[in-house]
């Protein structure tokens, strides 16, 4: 199903990328923007794009056929086949001797619209420019002939957030379309309204609003013919007033584009609904509930009535009208639409996931983190004046907050299903009917909302309720399909769509000695909060606060300021860590802020330590406590803010000193660990994967490794670590879907990784032959290794976190493990190990161990990557995965992995987040002159199964 955002997206005849798609794009600005309702932008309903007005009018009979193909294609969401059209017209036209330039431009024009709904954002930026370089060369080009590009550009830039590059282009395209067409003209105010999206997406709200008002001008004096773009720019309008605090001139805005389009569509359509929704939202924040009621219980019932109870925009109004409800002090009343939100937006997010492309049909995250904040306030206030149902309504909250968790990491594993998909078997049949009923879901849901959003006169009501019974046999079909494959092979659900775990069926997997903490928090325009539950075997204990998912994030980059020397490699943020911390000491070590440690953890542990005393603690987080290890929260007040040497160091109440700690990317996962069947041991012992062939780049700094195994830490070779790991940031570096494998050879050498691997190895008896390095240290030795016949697989390389890897389809990053790239990247073979990679490998390891940088944290709020890699590894049958935060030196990671994997060689049952726990307070209490410094002893997390008993 289509959330609003690709609904609006999806409206236009010319669709996505057309001439008028900038218009649309501004709905990105309102999705992260607009409180309560949203998205806001109304569709505006056109013939045709001038690129494929143009096309009819000017190119040779034959590519004109291609290229309107290629136009109907896309418009009717079959990609594949209308790029293979647009290719072929582009080839065509580099062959002719009349007309050729012309022709290809207008070719390479909509090969990037194409490309650009793909997500092939490098490929389609470089057409667009092609394409506006070859009409600039053609004798007397006129600039109208280049508008549409530079809209479909401009839109490219808005969507990947390059605002101000977004903001040159809509200018320099209203521009020319005010020259070609005059400046009170439709097609200039629709530039123009492109500029006002970029200005709003960049905070500008008196240019934006100023760029609207002329938009609106223009547009009521076009008359009937551009009532539709009035009515869009009368909207916009209104939600940049709102911005500014102007309620009383937004409201009459939104009254304003109700009119128009009631004008324009008639009133039972969608579009002025959508005004409505609009301004009972406003109603309600402006304390006007009777009124706010009647609206919003109006488009919802519509809603309902035309489109049905599980369409996201349905929910949307559901959630609307949960929001009012608790702003009445209703949180009983409140309840049932909360819980219909939530429903439905899991069943939609399980679609989204399934198919090759499945962030298509994404819904945004930040309205289904409002469906579970409403859901779980209102559970939270119910439950306190209804004590007998408290149990009952605290596992609800349990199971929903879960949900938080299943979001990005689990879409981009969503690739490991297709590559299964693509094999035999009867998952992958499974897979691939499921993938086929989502694509025609997807397309018969844009057919059947295009048709809600003509005018009356071009309804066909008929057409439209056969189309919704279509819809509703097919999504039957897929429940079906999604019930079998996890009832089949709940491992792969668990991987790519973890199911929520109930209080009860959690406990039955605890050890006595173990407590669960499961943590979920919210933040935004959406309203804010913190809830926890801490569950052992025989307790429950759960409490909400009003701490900020923003505040969280500022705790945890000042808590990192003194962990992660990267933090400090840039101006920016040796300003910012500075600003927080005070600078680095005499012996360059950042200053850890003890104090910050402590509050944080008052703010989410506070009141709990009883029941947490002498626990293991087996954690569930999400961004961005997911970017930091939770061994360095400190228990009690410090005695100094800002600790520093040794003894001070050691005498702090460090969370990892007393409780073994262990993450797990959903506790689902903590089911199937512990559910599964005992598996025999793995016969060999070690093998390690390091040092890639990289040849750099003038950023990078010369390392001398020692061939020593380490002593103590050395802060020159820190740095030196840190300096050449935290330039393992690639951006987008596909070229026609495959890797660019030279971006990848041009991270930073780590030579020192070879040092650390033969040590490790050296360590637990294992043979040289078992560490591949440098030209060995390929994906192809990998995977003929054999690792299913290893216990510990260790890799000491580049992290690249799930920002820095932008996907083929250009919307979901999987992070990876950087491997020695091939002369030439092949669908098999690029040098990175991505998470779908892993999950498609067979293993049977006690422990995988990641030395590399952020490959437990990614971004500040870049947990995706702890999740996306974890869930990978367990999925191919990991049982533990020893991550770094930051970027680890390795004199640290080999004598923290070695020290752990001796002391479980002692004692096996003592579980392997003990092991670590053991480790860490060895080098802390008996290390050298810096080895008490947290960001030597904290910087791995154990992930996966680390209890006693579970080896």
């Amino acid at each position: 199903m289509l959330n609003k955002l690709s609904l609006i997206l999806t409206l236009r005849k010319i669709q996505l990328w057309g001439t008028l798609a900038p218009i649309a794009a501004l709905a990105v600005f309102f999705s992260i923007s607009v409180a309560q309702a949203q998205p806001n932008i109304l569709p505006v309903e056109k013939n045709a794009s001038a690129t494929s007005l143009f096309v009819l009018a000017t190119t040779p009979q034959d590519i004109g056929a291609q290229l309107r193909q290629a136009l109907d294609l896309k418009s009717s969401g079959k990609l594949d086949e209308a790029e293979a059209a647009a290719r072929k017209a582009l080839a065509d036209a580099s062959t002719l001797r009349i007309r050729r330039d012309l022709s290809t431009s207008i070719a390479q024009s909509i090969l990037g619209e194409i490309l650009a709904m793909r997500g092939e954002f490098q490929e389609a930026e470089n057409l667009l420019r092609q394409s506006l370089l070859t009409a600039e060369r053609l004798p007397g080009a006129k600039p109208a002939s280049t508008i549409s590009t530079l809209g479909t550009l401009g839109a490219l830039y808005l969507r990947q957030g390059r605002l101000d590059e977004a903001k040159g282009i809509f200018n320099s395209a209203a521009d020319r379309a005010e020259k070609a067409y005059g400046p009170s003209s439709p097609e200039a105010a629709e530039m123009i309204n492109s500029l006002a999206s970029a200005y709003a997406s960049m905070g500008q709200t008196q240019e934006a609003e100023a760029a609207f008002r002329r938009v609106l001008d223009i547009a009521l004096k076009g008359g009937d013919r551009s009532l539709d773009l009035a009515a869009g720019a009368a909207n916009n309008l209104a939600t940049v007033l709102k911005q500014m605090g102007k309620n009383d001139e937004a409201l009459n805005a939104y009254h304003q584009a109700y009119d128009l389009n009631v004008k324009f569509f008639g009133q039972d359509n969608p579009a002025p609904m959508l005004n409505l929704m609009n301004a009972a939202v406003l109603y309600r924040d402006m304390g006007n509930f009777p009124v706010a009621e009647q609206m919003m219980t109006t488009v919802l019932s519509y809603r309902e009535r035309t489109i049905g109870p599980d369409h996201p925009e349905t929910i949307v109004a559901q959630n609307n009208v949960g929001w009012l409800e608790l702003a009445k002090n209703s949180p009983e009343a409140a309840l049932p639409y909360f819980r219909k939100a939530v429903a439905g937006y899991q069943q939609i997010r399980a679609r989204q996931i399934r198919g090759l492309r499945g962030d298509a049909a994404s819904v945004p995250e930040r309205e289904v983190g409002r469906s579970i904040l409403g859901l779980l306030n209102s559970l939270s206030q119910v439950s306190a004046k209804n004590l007998g149902e408290t149990s009952a309504l605290r596992d609800e909250g349990f199971q929903a907050a879960q949900s938080v968790h299943t979001n990005v990491a689990a879409m981009a594993l969503s690739r490991a299903g297709a590559r299964l998909a693509a094999g035999g078997g009867e998952l992958s049949d499974l897979l691939r009917e499921g993938q086929d009923l989502a694509a025609k879901l997807q397309q018969m849901d844009e057919t059947l909302t295009k048709s809600f959003y003509a005018p009356d006169s071009r309804r066909n009501p008929a057409f439209e309720q056969a189309t919704a019974n279509d819809i509703k046999s097919y999504a039957t079909r897929l429940d079906a399909i999604d019930a079998e494959v996890a009832r089949k092979f709940p491992d792969y659900t668990n991987l790519t769509d973890p199911q929520p775990v109930s209080i009860t069926k959690t406990q039955s997997f605890l050890d006595p000695n173990e407590a669960l903490v499961l943590i979920s928090s919210f933040g935004g325009s959406n309203g804010t909060g913190t809830f926890v539950w801490i569950v052992t075997k025989q307790d429950v204990r759960a409490t909400a606060s009003d701490l900020s998912l923003e505040t969280i994030a500022d705790e945890v980059w000042t808590l990192r300021c003194g962990l992660d020397i990267g933090a400090w490699s840039t101006k920016a943020g040796s300003d910012d860590c500075t600003k927080r911390n005070g600078p680095m000491d005499e012996n360059g070590l950042p200053r850890f802020n003890a104090k910050a440690s402590y509050n944080l953890f008052k703010s989410l542990f506070g009141g709990f330590e009883p029941i947490l005393a002498g626990k293991s603690l087996i954690i569930v987080a999400p961004d961005p406590l997911a970017s930091l290890p939770f061994q360095v929260l400190v228990t009690q007040p410090p005695s100094e803010d800002f600790p520093m040497g040794l003894s001070a160091l050691r005498n702090v109440s460090w969370l990892g000193r007393h409780n073994p700690i262990s993450i797990l990317p959903s506790i689902s996962a903590l089911q199937v660990l512990r559910a599964g069947a005992a598996r025999a041991e793995a016969p060999k012992s070690y093998i390690a994967f390091g040092d890639p062939l990289l040849t750099g780049n003038t950023s990078c700094p010369s390392i001398e490794p020692s061939q020593e195994c380490p002593g103590p830490a050395s802060v020159a070779q820190m740095h030196l670590a840190s300096s050449a790991r935290s330039s393992s940031t690639l951006g987008g570096v596909f070229k026609k879907g495959l890797v660019d494998v030279e971006a990848v050879r041009s991270l930073c050498p780590l030579p020192d990784t070879a040092t650390e691997l033969n040590c490790v190895a050296s360590s637990i008896g294992a043979t040289p032959d078992s560490v591949y390095l440098g030209d060995r240290a390929t994906i192809a030795n990998l995977r003929a290794a054999g690792l299913e016949q290893y216990r510990i697989i260790h890799f000491a390389t580049h992290g690249l976190v799930a920002g820095d890897l932008v996907s083929a389809d250009g919307s979901l990053g999987e992070p990876a493990l950087v491997l020695s790239p091939p002369a030439l990247a092949t669908a098999d073979d690029d040098g990175l190990l991505k998470a779908s990679d892993i999950a498609g490998l067979k293993l049977n390891a006690d422990w995988v161990i990641m030395s590399a940088c952020n490959t437990a944290s990614g971004q500040i709020a870049g947990g995706e990557t702890l999740s996306g890699l974890a869930s990978a590894f367990l999925y191919a049958g990991a049982r533990t995965l020893l991550a770094s935060h930051w970027p680890v030196s390795s004199d640290a990671a080999v004598r923290l992995t070695t020290v752990a994997l001796g002391e479980l060689a002692k004692d096996p049952n003592i579980g392997r987040a003990e092991a670590m726990r053991r480790s860490m307070v060895n080098i802390l209490d008996h290390g050298g002159e810096f080895d008490a410094h947290p960001m030597i002893w904290a910087p791995f997390s154990v992930i996966g199964e680390a209890g006693q008993g579970h080896m």
